[in-house]
């Protein structure tokens, strides 16, 4: 049951960094997107 909770957690975070990632990744595109 531990094991299910910890795996479920790391998934979590991992879900989370690729949110994170994703984001960082838009808003640079945005920014180079940008005329100036």
């Amino acid at each position: 049951m531990v094991e299910a909770m910890e795996r479920r957690d790391a998934d979590a975070a991992e879900q989370a960094a690729r949110a994170h990632i994703r984001a960082a990744q838009a808003a640079r595109l945005d920014l180079m997107q940008r005329p100036g």
